[in-house]
């Protein structure tokens, strides 16, 4: 479970971590251009208190399951209103909410477990990061201004 605040909403990530265990993640335990659940067994969820916009765009509160889509270059990531999914199999692009765009970055040393990082940046913004093996992936996520 990850949990962290960006601009009072509470971000809440509830996931099964794997652990790298000597195998081949990215592109072996985890093929890259497929759907993944960004965990084990079931989707990872993902919960916002408050509306807030992801890398811009906005998303309302609400619980949602977190996939994504592993690339060499990039990756895509999907937000999907039907929450309680395993694996795969009952996911369905018409209910996507959200996909935005992220690029891979290069850790400086290798995370033995899928971790998930909620940081505040700053009073009205944070990012949200998926650590594991040699790569990180993240999104900014800030405040909705509703003045």
């Amino acid at each position: 479970t990850g949990v962290g605040f960006v601009d009072g909403s509470v971000i809440h990530i509830e996931y099964s971590s794997l652990g790298t265990r000597g195998r081949e993640i990215w592109g072996g335990l985890v093929p890259l251009d497929h759907l993944w659940v960004t965990g084990a067994h079931s989707a990872t969820r993902i919960s916002f208190s408050k509306d807030v916009n992801i890398n811009g765009k906005r998303i309302k509160t609400g619980e949602y399951a977190f996939f994504t889509i592993p690339g060499k270059e990039s990756w895509t990531l999907i937000f999907n209103t039907r929450v309680q999914q395993h694996l795969t199999d009952d996911y369905n692009q018409s209910e996507d909410v959200l996909r935005i765009q992220a690029t891979p970055e290069k850790l400086p040393f290798p995370v033995q477990r899928l971790t998930y990082l909620v940081k505040e940046t700053s009073d009205s913004e944070g990012n949200v990061s998926m650590e594991w093996d040699s790569l990180k992936i993240s999104f900014s996520v800030s405040g909705v201004d509703t003045k």
